[in-house]
């Protein structure tokens, strides 16, 4: 989900920086709406759209490694406590923590729950006014007549007016026509869509800045379809500072505000751009947002990640005299062991070089003392092993690891056997949700959780979110 919300907030302040630098002045209110509206819409589905791209690399294919007498590694008791291990019972160490995420939730929630209120709280009060109102027929849209005083405001197909200032005559042509223009366009389903908007996602304040351009936009279009039907502009702008009051603005509708007042004036004074500087404009926008799109939704392929770690690595078996003995995979299997009886030397071949690149590890005498421990993993993703102390283990993929009666089961596992630790983990989908939590099994005892550290020395784990 935090991805979701940081992709389409970027989203949302990059296509609003395009229309702010490349829009914005331009008397291209129709393309402005639209692409307003779109903006909007793109960002709430780009997060969730992805291109896979496949980029193979080809020196993955030359990776080996190589072991001598068979044995893939064999691990020193001293510094793999695994041997140390007994049958007590393990414990589970539970956070006193704030639990940060469910607060968070509770507060989106409350948030949503106060702006639902107050939007159904608008709603009726409109509808309200509509049922005092005493209605008419204008021009092929309901004109309602409130007995008291205020500026001239749009509702779907609804223009609500003061009745005596209508009766009498002080409301302009100009300015019907301009209620009509918001009316006819369907501006209150912008209005209505950005509030809807605004209710789900009302911790991004960038939603605000797309309200106020949308709304002002509509007066753009309102006045330009006023002014062609009217023959002096400099008289439409006179009716309008004239009747614009500061009277209070209903939420919900497409009326007159005295704030925008002084940059509608602007705009109706202005030239229009001649159509090459429009049409560039333009097409930079949507070549930009282009570039953007393909820039946030390409991602590599399942399979271009798994090759470029794991594809056609091979386990190698030497004889004394370096020849070849046998050959198996390990990419999906591996086996840790300790045994009290075994001495051997490991060999590291990386790229294609059997010579140059050969790093030679110490030679390994467990104590007599020990007990023979075998720790089994597997993942479907891909096995990676520390090639120079082989401390660390990290199974990627529908990982599992076992011990004795232990097991333990994750999307990823990274097992440090320096530090006696393990680490398991789920990882985020593309609808945000936790997938391949870890599953920890120790005999007849089994629980699921977000995150698990396990101590193998202190049997000892601390686990986020643990669900028996």
């Amino acid at each position: 989900m935090i991805v979701y919300i940081l992709k389409s907030s970027l989203s949302l302040i990059i296509l609003f920086g395009l229309y702010w630098f490349l829009l914005r002045r331009e008397k291209l209110f129709i393309f402005n709406r639209f692409f307003l509206m779109f903006s909007i819409l793109f960002s709430l589905f780009i997060p969730i759209i992805s291109i896979p791209i496949n980029i193979q690399n080809q020196e993955s294919d030359k990776n080996i490694i190589t072991a001598i007498n068979t044995t893939l590694s064999t691990i020193n008791p001293e510094l793999n406590p695994l041997t140390e291990i007994t049958n007590q019972s393990f414990t589970v160490v539970h956070s006193s923590k704030i639990n940060f995420p469910r607060l968070l939730i509770v507060l989106y929630f409350s948030g949503v729950m106060l702006l639902i209120v107050r939007f159904l709280k608008n709603i009726i009060f409109i509808f309200h006014q509509l049922r005092l109102s005493k209605k008419i027929n204008y021009l092929g849209q309901k004109l309602a007549m409130l007995d008291y005083s205020i500026n001239p405001y749009c509702f779907f197909n609804t223009i609500f007016v003061g009745k005596c200032d209508y009766l009498n005559n002080k409301i302009s042509k100009e300015l019907l026509t301009h209620e009509l223009v918001h009316s006819k366009q369907s501006h209150s389903f912008d209005v209505i869509f950005l509030e809807l908007i605004q209710i789900i996602y009302w911790f991004n304040p960038i939603l605000i800045l797309y309200n106020k351009a949308v709304r002002l936009n509509h007066e753009y279009l309102a006045d330009d379809g006023a002014i062609q039907n009217s023959l002096n502009i400099k008289s439409y702008a006179e009716t309008l500072l004239s009747f614009i009051s500061c009277k209070r603005n209903i939420p919900l509708t497409s009326g007159s505000n005295h704030s925008l007042t002084k940059k509608r004036l602007i705009m109706i004074t202005k030239n229009k751009s001649n159509s090459i500087v429009s049409g560039i404009r333009i097409s930079m926008t949507l070549i930009l947002l282009l570039i953007f799109f393909l820039f946030i939704s390409f991602k590599p392929s399942d399979y271009e990640k798994s090759a470029m770690i794991q594809n056609d690595a091979k386990v190698v078996a030497l004889n004394k005299n370096g020849k070849p003995q046998g050959r198996r995979d390990i990419i999906n299997t591996g086996t840790l062991y300790t045994s009290h009886s075994t001495t051997f030397m490991d060999t590291l071949v990386h790229q294609n070089s059997l010579i140059s690149d050969t790093i030679l590890m110490k030679r390994i005498t467990p104590s007599l003392d020990s007990i023979d421990k075998k720790v089994t993993y597997i993942a479907a993703g891909y096995i990676k092993i520390d090639s120079i102390n082989k401390k660390v283990v990290i199974l990627v993929g529908e990982a599992a690891l076992k011990y004795g009666e232990i097991e333990i089961k994750a999307d990823s596992i990274v097992f440090d056997m320096s530090k006696n630790l393990l680490f398991a983990s789920g990882r985020l989908d593309k609808s945000g949700k936790i997938i391949g939590k870890p599953i920890f099994k120790d005999g007849t005892k089994e629980f699921e959780s977000d995150e698990l550290t396990y101590n193998f020395k202190t049997r000892k784990a601390l686990i986020n979110n643990i669900k028996p």
